[in-house]
């Protein structure tokens, strides 16, 4: 997951991309422990669409199919959140 995104920030050409992509991995880590284990393989799918999108020079497609993987990250990460919430309480 983190080689993956920190790939494609390097590939999109913007160095503030990158680096933001970068930096949000260390927030991102804290949750992905609490992730259940089928959203891996969910996971999986969204960055091979990607990847594949990229590879076969189709930038529409490979932006719909980030766009995809990041709404569905965030409801992922939403419910990590609430999970690991639940686990030690509220600060």
């Amino acid at each position: 997951d983190r080689r993956f995104h920190n790939y494609v920030g390097r590939l999109s050409g913007s160095p503030m991309l990158a680096k933001a992509i970068e930096r949000l991995d260390a927030h991102l880590h804290l949750h992905r422990s609490y992730i259940e284990p089928k959203a891996v393989a969910e996971t999986e799918r969204e960055h091979l669409a990607i990847a594949e999108a990229i590879i076969g020079r189709q930038p529409l497609t490979a932006e719909e199919a980030m766009g995809l993987h990041l709404e569905n990250s965030r409801s992922r990460h939403a419910a990590a959140f609430l999970r690991s919430e639940a686990v030690v309480g509220p600060r």
